[in-house]
């Protein structure tokens, strides 16, 4: 079922009662703020759902209540500035997530639960400038992640986080079709040509080729010699067997120093 730029502010609850045989529902593009918990458990079969370029701003506990179907979701251009991991705990089947596009500052606000199903995610585009090691560890069975184009901080957190993704397998790009999948917003374009973990660390940390810089001594204060008047060097060794071309070579040396 495709519903999209429909003008949609709202659905009201019940209206997908008659329809269980539902296995893909296209809201996209329409003007939904929330939608009424429990509205997609009539939907025993829905596997694919598009909610992207919508005006949804926060994702309650009970929004995805019963589609415990579903497995792939587009939250994509939503203005969504946070992220929970307890709404999507209801959609365990979930393996594909795309909230691209969007407000977020970091992938999870909280995290106190693992997605144990997601496999793909799309975080690209946001104002993330963090991915923490923590935030990764809610999504044990992740293989592909896509975090390009976002404000990323060079730093320690982030070297851990690059080691983590790396360590385990991960990908930095989804190599398959869009995440949505519905037709929506077509595919991914990676202009970066982020491939591998060292090319986004290479763009964040632009100054270095494999990672964050490492942390480096701080630099000791120059040492200031003193400087000296030739003439009152010479009055001081009148009685010196140096001469004074070899007096002028050493206080030169002495002061260039």
């Amino acid at each position: 079922l495709e519903a999209i730029n429909c003008g949609l502010e709202s659905i009201k609850d019940g209206t997908f009662n008659a329809m269980p045989a539902l296995t893909s529902l296209n809201l996209a593009k329409n003007r939904l703020t929330s939608l009424p918990k429990g509205l997609f458990a009539p939907l025993s079969s829905l596997r694919e759902l598009d909610l992207s370029e919508n005006l949804i701003g926060y994702i309650p506990a009970g929004m995805l209540k019963g589609a415990v179907t579903l497995n792939k979701l587009n939250l994509a251009g939503n203005p969504l500035t946070t992220l929970q991991v307890t709404p999507f705990l209801q959609t365990p089947g979930l393996s594909r997530l795309d909230v691209s596009k969007c407000q977020l500052r970091r992938i999870w606000s909280e995290a106190r639960q693992p997605l144990k199903s997601l496999r793909f995610l799309s975080v690209r585009a946001n104002q993330l400038e963090r991915i923490t090691v923590e935030e990764l560890k809610a999504m044990p069975k992740l293989s592909s992640l896509d975090a390009s184009q976002n404000p990323l901080v060079c730093d320690n957190e982030f070297n851990d986080a690059m080691q983590w993704l790396n360590s385990h397998g991960v990908t930095p790009i989804e190599t398959l079709r869009y995440i949505s999948n519905l037709g929506g917003t077509g595919e991914y374009v990676q202009d970066e040509g982020v491939t591998q973990w060292k090319d986004l660390a290479r763009i964040v940390c632009s100054d270095e080729h494999d990672g964050p810089p490492s942390r480096l001594p701080k630099k000791r204060p120059p040492v200031i010699m003193p400087k000296y008047d030739l003439n009152e060097v010479i009055d001081d060794q009148e009685n010196s067997e140096l001469s004074k071309e070899d007096l002028e070579a050493d206080i030169a040396k002495i002061n260039s120093a």
